[in-house]
């Protein structure tokens, strides 16, 4: 089963997401925080979540704090910024913040993000279970 953490604000957002993640992703589990403070809390280690979509603004923060904080308590799971800031500079502090994917707001995109966590969940475990990264050489 996959695990989903989809960190997001806005009300209409979060069911529009939810809704096209569940029909789309046999057994997903979705749990929501609506900011970084809840996002962190949920984050503990053990948490064992495969991927977290974080919005860039929320109430408390940015999600930036949030792929941070995934990256330097070294969670195993795939991080993709969700942003209505469609700018390249945007784009670019994601990934140097080690965000693994990066999604405009625009245009439905929530119907787009199945496809994009089965990318993105791909990858990132390709990349995490070469023997290399398994025996601390990579």
């Amino acid at each position: 089963m996959m695990k989903i953490l989809l960190v997001e604000d806005n009300p209409l957002d979060i069911d529009l997401a939810t809704r096209d993640l569940l029909r789309a992703i046999p057994g997903v589990q979705v749990d929501v925080a609506t900011g970084v403070g809840e996002a962190l809390a949920a984050l503990r280690p053990g948490a064992e979540f495969d991927v977290v979509l974080t919005d860039l603004r929320l109430p408390d923060g940015s999600g930036l704090d949030v792929v941070s904080h995934v990256r330097q308590a070294n969670l195993p799971c795939a991080v993709v910024v969700l942003t209505g800031q469609g700018d390249e500079d945007t784009a670019v502090s994601a990934i140097k913040a080690g965000a693994d994917d990066y999604v405009a707001k625009r245009n439905g995109y929530y119907s787009r993000l199945p496809q994009i966590v089965a990318e993105v969940s791909g990858r990132f475990r390709t990349a995490h279970d070469s023997p290399n990264v398994r025996n601390g050489t990579a």
